[in-house]
Order: structure tokens, then C-alpha cells, then sequence
């Protein structure tokens, strides 16, 4: 019943007419431009944790950041098959850092350290974690994006999509028990959370790689 693949625009327009589709276009590109920038901001300051700083004092301007964007832009210039392979490059890289320092953090474990309260910030703690992780779960719906381009959607894009909400979850799980294990939750550098707890226990070959 829907004449072409697509996002929520494609639904929208189908179900509730020209303007509808246009505002959830809006929001889609808000979506995008708000969790790219997001993303492209914490690379930036892991990159000057990592190199010389090169951020403008009192303004904000992050460099690192607006080159990552650039290169953005030129990937999806690129064409599809360009884009593909820097996904499947990055994220492959990605998991394999995060199980890095999940294994690292689980080797520094410290007993004692994490709490026998599960939630020693209270509500409005556990609030703000959940609003950092939400951008872990930003572009999910891009993968119904793709769905013209399996050969039985019914079946692998539901598995796809909650194969790769669970695994996330998994990760974002193990990867924050890992950190809160071998550093106080009190001194976790809110930038550079791995990198500076690695540095505090004295393990710098693996904060150097976690920059």
C-alpha cells in the first residue's frame, strides 16, 4: 500500500496527507542534525584529549568536531556504496573499543567501589543517564528505511532492529558497570569517562587507545 520505500515521511504522507509529511520531514532532519552534531561534539573533545587542544577559549568553537562533520558530508556525497562501507568500518571499530574497554575495566575491577545503592543520584540521576544514552538509540528507524532493499522484510527487519536495541543495551550495560567498577562514580570525568579513569589507575597504554 505505500508506493515507495521511505521513513516516517513516506507513512505520513500516505496516512495524513502533504503537510503532516512535511512537518515529520522537518523532524527528521532535526533528528539527524541535532544527533550528528551531538556525536560529532563528544568525538571532538576525545580528539583534544587525545591531540592539542585546538578549541577557541570562551566561544565553543570545536574544530574536531566541524572537520568530523565535513568528512560527513563528503561520505554521503560519496554514494551509497561509499557510506556502506564507512558504516560497516565504524561500527566494527566501535564495538570492538567498546569491548576493549569493557574488558580492560572488568581487569581493573576494584571490589568496594560500586555501591550497594543502585541509584546513589537518586531519580533525577537516573534521568540524565538515560537522556546521555538515548542518542545510543537515535536511527533506528533508518534501518525501515532500508527495508525495500531485503529480501523478506517481514521477517529480518524486526529481528534487525531488535537484535541491534539489544545488543546496545547489552553493551551500554556492561560498559557502565565495567567504568563504575575500577574508578568512583564521583571522580568519572563526565568528557573523557574511560580515558580519564584509565589514566587514574595508571593504565596509560589503554587511555591512550580509548582516546
Amino acid at each position: 500500500r505505500i508506493p515507495s520505500s521511505g521513513s516516517s515521511y513516506s507513512y505520513v504522507y500516505v496516512a495524513l496527507g502533504e503537510w503532516p509529511a512535511y512537518i515529520a520531514a522537518w523532524c527528521l532532519s532535526l533528528e539527524c542534525g541535532l544527533s550528528s552534531s551531538a556525536v560529532a561534539r563528544n568525538w571532538g573533545v576525545k580528539l583534544q584529549t587525545y591531540l592539542t587542544s585546538t578549541r577557541v577559549a570562551d566561544t565553543g568553537v570545536n574544530v574536531f568536531a566541524g572537520l568530523l562533520e565535513l568528512c560527513t558530508v563528503g561520505i554521503f556525497y560519496g554514494g551509497v556504496g561509499v557510506g556502506q562501507l564507512a558504516v560497516n568500518v565504524f561500527t566494527t571499530l566501535k564495538v570492538l573499543l567498546i569491548c576493549f574497554m569493557i574488558v580492560v575495566g572488568l581487569w581493573l575491577w576494584t571490589p568496594g567501589l560500586v555501591a550497594a545503592d543502585p541509584a546513589p543520584m537518586g531519580v533525577s540521576g537516573i534521568l540524565r543517564g538515560a537522556t546521555s544514552c538515548f542518542f545510543g538509540y537515535v536511527g533506528y528507524d533508518e534501518v525501515c528505511c532500508l527495508s525495500s532493499e531485503a529480501l523478506d522484510p517481514k521477517r529480518t527487519v524486526p529481528r534487525a532492529v531488535l537484535g541491534t536495541v539489544l545488543a546496545v543495551t547489552l553493551l551500554y550495560c556492561v560498559a557502565s558497570l565495567a567504568l563504575v567498577g575500577m574508578l568512583d562514580f564521583r571522580d568519572i570525568d563526565p568528557q573523557a569517562g574511560f580515558a580519564g579513569a584509565f589514566r587514574w589507575r595508571g593504565v596509560g597504554w589503554a587511555a591512550e587507545a580509548t582516546a
